[in-house]
C-alpha cells in the first residue's frame, strides 16, 4: 500500500506515529523537553511491542510522493495536540507546542485535500468526544462511543507486547476445561470500597449496573461498569474469581512525571501470571471506552468476558467479535455471572481449547501492530 507523509509536518519535539516507525528512525525526546518526556515514556512501557512491525513494515507500506500515494498519514499522534489541555481540563487553552502542531496538521490536511487524497489521523487517547477538525480525514481512535461514532471514525487497537513469544517461545500454554471456571482480573478499580462484601454493596452494584444500562456511558462514572462486574462476579458460588484490585493505575508505578521501572516490571509479571492461570478474563472499560486488557487477553490466548459499553471494535466490519468473547451487553450486566456459567457449561472441552487458540490467532492476524497494519488497506479498498 502506497502512503505519503513528510517530516516537515512533524514538530521538532514530537515522535512519529506508530505507522511510520519502520520508515523514520525512532527519535527519543531531547533532554531540553522534560515537560513532554512523561507523555512519551509512559506510553512506551513495552518498547518491544513494535519490533515485528518495524521489521515487516516496509513490506506492508511503501512511502512515496503524495501524487502517487493511496493515502496520506499525519506524521504524529493527535493526542500530542490534545494532551496538555485534556490533562488540565481547559478546553480553550492549547500549549505553544501543540498549537504549532495544530497549524502543521491543518497545512498538511489542506495539501492532501487539494490532491484529492484521504488523510489518516491516529488518536491514541482515552477521550471519546473530541472531534478532529481536519478535511477529508480517516480518524483511527482507541476510545469511541458507538452512539456518537462519525462515518470517518474507526477503532484503533491498544498495542500490547507479545508475552507468549517472550516467555513461552510462541507456544501457547493451554487450559483444559474444568467444571468450575476460573475468572481473573488484576487491575485498577477506584470505586472499590471498604463495604465491598456487604449486602448493601451488592444492591448498590446492581443498581449501578442498571443505571449504566439506562444512561449514556458518558453520564456515568467511567469505572462504574467495571466495579459492578467485579462485585457481581465475585459473589457467584459457581465461579472461582482470582481478582486482585489495585488502588492506583499500574499499581502506582506510573505517575504523571515519574515511573518506577522495577515496580512496573514486577506488577506486569504478576498481571501476566494472573491471566495465564485463568480460563476467562474480565475485560471492561476504564477511563476510556476501550479495554487494554482485552488485547492482552487475546494475545495470551485466554477468553475475554467483554462488557459492551457502547463500544466500537477494531475491524468490526470483518470480525464477528461475539465469536471470540463471552459477550455481555451492558444492560445485561446484572446477569454477568449467569452468562459466564452458561457459556462455560455449553462449550465442549475441545471447543474450549480451540477458542483459546482462535483468540491468540485473532490478535496475531488482526490486532497486533503487524496484524492491524497488514489489514489496513481494507479501509480504503
Amino acid at each position: 500500500m502506497k502512503i505519503y507523509s513528510d517530516r516537515k509536518y512533524l514538530p521538532a519535539r514530537f515522535r512519529q506515529c506508530h505507522l511510520l516507525y519502520p520508515f523514520w528512525e525512532y527519535r527519543p525526546l531531547p533532554d531540553s523537553a522534560p515537560e513532554f518526556r512523561p507523555l512519551f515514556d509512559n506510553a512506551e512501557l513495552n518498547v518491544n511491542r513494535f519490533k515485528k512491525y518495524v521489521e515487516r513494515g516496509r513490506s506492508i507500506f511503501e512511502l512515496t510522493e503524495l501524487k502517487d500515494a493511496q493515502v496520506a498519514v499525519l506524521p504524529f499522534d493527535w493526542r500530542l495536540i490534545e494532551h496538555s489541555d485534556l490533562l488540565s481540563g481547559n478546553d480553550s487553552a492549547i500549549a505553544p507546542e501543540p498549537a504549532h502542531a495544530l497549524m502543521l496538521a491543518q497545512e498538511m490536511a489542506a495539501a492532501v485535500a487539494s490532491a484529492a487524497k484521504p488523510l489518516c489521523v491516529f488518536f491514541s487517547h482515552d477521550n471519546d468526544t473530541r472531534r478532529i477538525p481536519l478535511r477529508n480525514s480517516f480518524i483511527f481512535r482507541r476510545s469511541l462511543l458507538r452512539s456518537r461514532q462519525q462515518p470517518n471514525e474507526f477503532a484503533l487497537p491498544l498495542w500490547v507486547g507479545d508475552e507468549i513469544e517472550a516467555a513461552f517461545n510462541g507456544d501457547l500454554p493451554m487450559r483444559t476445561k474444568n467444571s468450575r471456571p476460573i475468572v481473573s482480573f488484576m487491575g485498577y478499580d477506584p470505586l472499590a470500597g471498604s463495604e465491598k462484601g456487604t449486602k448493601k454493596s451488592l444492591l448498590r452494584s446492581i443498581a449501578a449496573a442498571l443505571r449504566a444500562a439506562l444512561t449514556d456511558a458518558h453520564r456515568t462514572h467511567p469505572f462504574q461498569a467495571r466495579s459492578a462486574a467485579l462485585d457481581l462476579l465475585s459473589r457467584s458460588s459457581g465461579l472461582t474469581c482470582k481478582f486482585v484490585i489495585r488502588r492506583q493505575w499500574w499499581n502506582g508505578a506510573v505517575l504523571p512525571c515519574s515511573m518506577d521501572s522495577t515496580l512496573v516490571q514486577r506488577s506486569h509479571r504478576e498481571f501476566v501470571t494472573n491471566m495465564i492461570n485463568s480460563d476467562y478474563v474480565l475485560c471492561v472499560r476504564g477511563q476510556g471506552n476501550c479495554s487494554y486488557r482485552l488485547y492482552e487477553t487475546l494475545c495470551n490466548g485466554r477468553i475475554p468476558i467483554f462488557v459492551n459499553t457502547d463500544c466500537v471494535m477494531p475491524y468490526d466490519k470483518w470480525i464477528d467479535w461475539t465469536q471470540y468473547c463471552v459477550w455481555v451487553e451492558e444492560r445485561d450486566l446484572p446477569r454477568v455471572a449467569d452468562i459466564v456459567l452458561d457459556f462455560h457449561e455449553r462449550i465442549s472441552p475441545r471447543r474450549f481449547q480451540e477458542l483459546q487458540k482462535a483468540c491468540r490467532q485473532l490478535w496475531l492476524d488482526w490486532l497486533s501492530p503487524q496484524g492491524f497494519f497488514s489489514n489496513f488497506y481494507r479501509f480504503f479498498a
